[in-house]
């Protein structure tokens, strides 16, 4: 599979194709629709932590180029989500009555802002395949590479959520949870971090393309794996 893709894109952001999943943009707002706030809240907290990953070992993976450690660390002290999560943390641990205080006075805008970004994460989906030219898609390879990340994902959510549940480390909605990891679409991020210079528009262009046709398949997956909890009992 990477030598397929050697001469269209580098190995770190094949795999953050497989590893980075569009969980805020799209993960928090189906699981929402389907379990309410309780399931919400679970996402948010998966959020986070992809959130952190593919901001910063994500990032250094998919711009990777050179220049060392120095470098690296430099190109993290950039990324604008690392200080928001930080000030929260500082907030919960100095001012705990801050949160609440938040929700009360500003939950409607927090709803708008949630809104707007799932919104605007879908326009950049759109926007990824405005350039592509579609003949030139290797799409029989394409085609494997999702087929692979659907299944590698489910099997190690399968597995984890098999293991945990029975040791109570997870609740039964964790657990459903879990199995919509496989389905979600490839993490709109990578675009972004795709769009380095004009020498990477190869690769540019079929990250732009994996991340619309995941996110495609991704609404007739997750009908799927929203059912598949009825075939188990938890």
């Amino acid at each position: 599979m990477r030598h397929q893709f050697s001469e269209r894109i580098s190995p770190g952001m094949l795999s953050c194709l497989f590893s980075y999943l569009n969980i805020g943009w799209f993960g928090i707002p189906i699981v929402q629709a389907v379990y309410g706030a309780e399931g919400a809240a679970i996402m948010t907290a998966f959020y986070v932590g992809g959130m952190l990953f593919g901001n910063t070992i994500g990032y250094s993976l998919a711009t990777a180029d050179g220049g060392g450690l120095a470098k690296g660390l430099y190109k993290l002290v950039k990324i604008p989500s690392i200080y928001a999560v930080t000030l929260a943390w500082c907030l919960r641990l100095f001012a705990p009555g801050s949160s609440q205080f938040i929700l009360d006075n500003f939950a409607s805008l927090l709803t708008l802002g949630g809104l707007l970004t799932s919104v605007c994460g879908m326009g950049l989906v759109g926007m990824s395949i405005a350039h592509t030219h579609f003949r030139n898609v290797p799409w029989g390879v394409l085609g494997r590479l999702l087929g692979l990340r659907f299944v590698c994902i489910l099997l190690l959510s399968f597995g984890l959520q098999s293991l945990l549940l029975p040791l109570d480390f997870i609740t039964p909605m964790d657990a459903k949870i879990y199995l919509l990891f496989a389905a979600l679409p490839i993490a709109a991020n990578l675009l972004v971090f795709s769009a380095k210079d004009d020498r990477a528009r190869a690769e540019y262009e079929l990250v732009g393309i994996a991340l619309f046709s995941s996110t495609v398949l991704s609404f007739v997956l997750l009908l799927v794996a929203i059912e598949l909890p009825h075939f188990f009992s938890f």
